[in-house]
């Protein structure tokens, strides 16, 4: 069941990779099922994650934020704190563009304290700094501009590639815009 439940989720992955999202689905929820029938935890957890985003990939972002908050859950009961904080860095700008800021501000604290992803400047690793954009999302909402253009600067200057100059001037144009400059 356990090896079922591992090929079951690369599977899963190819589709995703190929954008055929039913199938990614369906292929997610056998590896679950044979994961647990296996006793295989992490990757029960882990096949969740990946389910997570491809609700995303649906646009089905109520089911992708109520499914990373009981995988975030359940990976803490487990005993996988950084599996629990790492998932909900996937959500938080769908908090942000909703308006649950509160529970935005509390998954960007998670996240950066203990996904394992930022150093003891809380500089995220290299080819994660579209999270930049992410939190300057947040200060833009809460009308901290400041921080804001702070955040969307420190994307254009540490994110070197085409995804991570886009989203910082994007910001920059957001911010602008809002403040009327």
């Amino acid at each position: 069941y356990k090896q079922l439940g591992i090929v079951y989720g690369q599977t899963s992955e190819l589709f995703y990779q190929q954008n055929l999202m039913e199938q990614s689905l369906d292929y997610e929820n056998k590896a679950i099922q044979y994961s647990w029938l296996g006793r295989d935890t992490l990757s029960a957890i882990m096949a969740n994650v990946n389910k997570i985003s491809t609700y995303l990939g649906f646009s089905q972002i109520d089911s992708a934020i109520n499914l990373c908050e009981k995988t975030a859950f359940m990976a803490k009961e487990f005993g996988f704190p950084q599996v629990a904080f790492s998932t909900q860095g996937l959500i938080i700008s769908y908090l942000i563009e909703r308006g649950d800021l509160k529970k935005a501000e509390q998954f960007m604290k998670g996240y950066e304290s203990g996904s394992g992803y930022f150093d003891s400047l809380n500089n995220i690793e290299i080819g994660r700094e579209v999270y930049y954009y992410t939190k300057g999302q947040y200060f833009l909402s809460v009308n901290n501009y400041d921080s804001a253009e702070y955040y969307f600067r420190k994307e254009l200057r540490d994110g070197k590639d085409f995804n991570n100059q886009n989203a910082g001037s994007r910001g920059l144009a957001l911010l602008f815009q809002k403040t009327h400059k």
